[in-house]
């Protein structure tokens, strides 16, 4: 017993000291180039979608047939859409052995706000590309930071790109 209050205060004390030295320990690092942050955040995001796609509940066509099975009309995500747009979006859906690589965002961006694309787009793991949909209708809070949420490549590069049919290939 007084061993382990005697290890206790020793851990208080070395947090303190710490504590107390850690702004001029802080202060005296070196501080990380533009392109070191730069990269450190792109890894962030890449490691993020990643953890996204690995955990959505759909990556293949057989994915999407089981979700619809066992999910009912009510429940299902799908049916925040109107029915044409619901079979025009699963229309448009394309798949490879990683998961999604392309979709038409138009009904989406139409009939949808932010926070609605976000949780629809969840289940297949790309809730990131919402901040693409411009045309999306923001109602609120929640809403303007999913926008305001940027993504570094803007319908181009290696992860993304876009048509003017607003189709979102990934």
């Amino acid at each position: 017993m007084k061993a382990s209050w005697m290890r206790n205060a020793l851990q208080v004390a070395a947090l303190v000291a710490w504590g107390s030295s850690f702004p001029t320990y802080a202060q005296s690092e070196v501080k990380p180039s533009l392109s070191e942050v730069e990269s450190r955040a792109v890894n962030q995001v890449t490691h993020a979608d990643e953890i996204a796609a690995r955990l959505a509940p759909i990556k293949s066509i057989k994915d999407l047939t089981a979700y619809m099975a066992r999910t009912s009309a009510a429940d299902s995500l799908l049916n925040l859409l109107s029915p044409a747009a619901k079979n025009r979006f699963l229309s448009s859906l394309q798949f490879n052995e990683k998961g999604i690589t392309s979709f038409s965002y138009a009904d989406l961006e139409a009939e949808l706000t932010p926070s609605q694309i976000y949780e629809l787009l969840s289940l297949f793991g790309i809730q990131r590309t919402v901040p693409l949909m411009k045309g999306a209708r923001v109602v609120d809070d929640t809403d303007r930071m999913i926008m305001a949420n940027p993504i570094k490549h803007q319908c181009t590069g290696a992860h993304a790109s876009c048509t003017l049919h607003k189709k979102l290939i990934l």
